[in-house]
């Protein structure tokens, strides 16, 4: 009979990874939901804006409400990702100077550290969370939008007359 041979460090391990992969997943459903609600929204928004009708326009509409979403989510994306790569880490340590130096007697008495370089190395230290739901979510609505697109033009499209 073979014997667990684990310790309590490698248990302590597999519940922070338990925890990552819960949080991604509340994450990504919460993204979702939130996707559905900002293409339900698109859709009475474009539909109330533009006086369109159901069944002359529903492929458009379609169309239309699920790409919002999507391309939002992708740029949000990305501004996370820049983000994350230390874009605007001078602006973010340069506006918290000017806080501290304006709202604190001693600057050195914050939890700011002394220079820009230091300020640098924590932010590279900290683990960052994963946020690629943002793009996997965005790029299925990207996809739902390009199969309603399809259908809008296989169905309702109407080529217009040519000019004589």
């Amino acid at each position: 009979m073979r014997r667990n041979t684990r310790n309590r460090e490698d248990f302590d391990l597999d519940k922070d990874s338990l925890a990552i992969k819960r949080t991604y997943w509340i994450s990504f459903a919460i993204t979702f939901v939130f996707a559905i609600a900002m293409a339900i929204g698109g859709y009475f928004i474009i539909r109330s804006s533009f006086g369109l009708s159901w069944e002359d326009n529903k492929w458009r509409l379609l169309t239309d409400a699920a790409t919002f979403p999507g391309v939002f989510l992708i740029l949000v994306y990305l501004l996370v990702k820049l983000s994350n790569g230390g874009a605007f880490d001078a602006l973010s340590y340069s506006l918290q100077l000017v806080f501290y130096t304006v709202f604190f007697r001693s600057l050195r008495e914050t939890k700011l550290p002394r220079s820009y370089t230091e300020y640098r190395l924590l932010k590279q230290g900290k683990k960052r969370a994963g946020f690629s739901y943002l793009l996997i979510v965005g790029g299925i609505f990207l996809l739902i939008t390009v199969v309603f697109l399809i259908l809008y033009y296989q169905l309702e499209y109407v080529k217009p007359a040519p000019i004589e």
